[in-house]
């Protein structure tokens, strides 16, 4: 607890840019804690890079996780993976220092969203391509059957006509 009271003391202290990264040990040493990161991510990037260097981070997390959420319905392996590491890792660097020792794999996953995303945009245009192509030839089939409709019934009035005309002929 009192990590994250001392975390807070130093965003105070630095609100814009933070005391800088891997400097909030002689911070903490300043105020009598002998501990070098705060075990919770959004405390350590406020209190290392500033309030806006930590909004950025989790912004940029959050922008990903939004945009595969909004693609829910095309996700593939990969795509459910991303999400359940981004969840497990926003829950474990609240308690944890996950800015040190998980942060590696973690861009791993991102990056397989990402990737994810990318396919599901792809799947997307293919299967708008294909609804585009299947309406085409079925307004191709309808403008044939159309076709063959009227030839019919231009066929069947000549036929009727040719018949009325063969009557008149014979009376």
């Amino acid at each position: 607890w009192k990590l994250w009271v001392g975390a807070l003391e130093i965003v105070k202290k630095f609100p814009l840019f933070g005391c800088g990264l891997e400097n909030m040990l002689y911070e903490y040493a300043e105020i009598g804690i002998n501990e070098g990161r705060s075990h919770n991510l959004l405390l350590q990037l406020a209190g290392t890079t500033g309030i806006p260097g930590a909004l950025l981070y989790f912004s940029g997390i959050i922008a990903i996780f939004w945009v595969g959420l909004m693609k829910i319905k095309y996700w593939d392996t990969y795509a459910y993976m991303g999400m359940f590491v981004i969840i497990s890792y926003m829950i474990s660097s609240m308690t944890g220092n996950s800015g040190f020792y998980t942060s590696g794999y973690f861009y791993i996953f991102v990056g397989l969203l990402v990737l994810s995303i990318w396919n599901i945009r792809e799947k997307q245009e293919e299967i708008a391509l294909a609804k585009i192509k299947a309406e085409r030839e079925q307004k191709k089939a309808n403008k044939k059957t159309n076709d063959n409709l009227n030839n019919n019934s231009n066929n069947s009035s000549s036929n009727d006509s040719n018949k009325k005309s063969n009557k008149n002929k014979n009376k």
